[in-house]
């Protein structure tokens, strides 16, 4: 049986993606999560690790607490560094990184699957015009770095929080949709199975990184296999 690691940038445990990966991993694969955040308080983890206005900004939440925390990548960073150690100490065969920013090097001996360029080159393959969701207004210039740096010419660009009210996503899509696009990706690992439900709701087809992480993983295992 495969064992996996789930690294998130937050606070595990985090059902609401556990819950997805559960649904497109085979079932037999056993998924463990390990947090960046876990064993900290809100308090404790915004004075540790809190966005300071400089350098790139992540988001993501606190187990159990739906409201979005904005961190530091480079304090992030490091404490990740101590959850694939763990990981791999416990078992993991593989890990698979629920965030689609960019990230350093890590030290492991197992590979680390991320989703970030994957599901914007994924997007971009499609020949579509492409609409972006974000989590955040505070990470659209930094997004539209990413996406550059994948060869976008040219990115439209929506505000949904994946942790807000219900709808946002569908009326931000819509907004997407109104300036020209003609696909969806859903940049942040928050997103889930029903928002791109939702998002294909509008008549566009869409992108989730949380599918595309999954195909990496089944791809990758297949090989070692």
């Amino acid at each position: 049986m495969p064992v996996i690691s789930m690294l998130t940038i937050g606070q595990t445990p985090r059902e609401d993606i556990a819950r997805d990966l559960r649904q497109l991993l085979p079932a037999h694969w056993e998924l463990r999560q390990y947090g960046a955040l876990d064993g900290l308080t809100r308090e404790q983890a915004e004075n540790l690790c809190g966005y300071d206005g400089s350098g790139e900004l992540l988001v993501t939440r606190m187990a159990g607490d739906r409201r979005q925390i904005e961190l530091s990548a480079d304090s992030i960073f490091a404490r990740l560094q101590d959850c694939i150690t763990r990981a791999e100490k416990e078992g993991a065969d593989l890990h698979l990184m629920a965030c689609t920013g960019n990230f350093p090097p890590y030290i492991h001996q197992k590979t680390i699957l991320y989703p970030g360029v994957c599901q914007r080159e994924a997007a971009l393959a499609a020949g579509l015009p492409v609409g972006v969701l974000i989590p955040n207004e505070g990470q659209r210039a930094q997004i539209t770095g990413w996406w550059a740096e994948c060869g976008a010419r040219r990115v439209r660009m929506a505000v949904a929080d994946p942790f807000g009210a219900e709808g946002a996503v569908q009326t931000a899509v819509e907004q997407l949709k109104e300036q020209g696009a003609g696909l969806i990706c859903l940049d942040c690992f928050g997103y889930t199975l029903a928002h791109k439900a939702a998002a294909e709701a509008c008549g566009l087809p869409a992108v989730l990184p949380r599918e595309v992480l999954c195909q990496l993983a089944k791809e990758e295992l297949l090989c070692l296999n």
